[in-house]
């Protein structure tokens, strides 16, 4: 089963990084007090790194179907294979299990000898 990391990937990174940065964009214009110029210049500014992270954010999560998808085929067990390894274990079970039998029986009969 494939399970995500517990680590801080980059993908999430930037999206926390650009969620940051458009906060503090948002709210710079009005706590420095400037013009509406400068604020549209900074608002564009901000538009264009978020339309920036959210493209390399798709291409992130296009990349971790792929790898996901990678590693369904290269582990994938087909039942008939499952049940094949499944026989060739129990065979070996069975196989120790004679042996034992055989071998308490000897010691059996050596017992019942003295």
């Amino acid at each position: 089963m494939y399970t995500r990391p517990k680590t801080l990937l980059p993908n999430r990174l930037a999206a926390y990084l650009i969620i940051t940065f458009g906060v503090v964009a948002a709210a710079l214009p009005a706590l420095a007090n400037m013009d509406w110029e400068s604020t549209a210049g900074i608002l564009a500014g901000v538009g264009v790194a978020a339309s920036a992270v959210v493209t390399w954010l798709r291409g992130w999560q296009k990349d971790e179907e792929n790898n996901l998808a990678e590693y369904k085929r290269v582990n994938a067990v087909e039942p008939a294979d499952e049940v094949t390894i499944l026989r060739k274990e129990l065979d070996g079970i069975g196989a120790e299990f004679e042996l034992a039998t055989a071998h308490v029986r000897h010691l059996s009969e050596e017992l019942a000898k003295q």
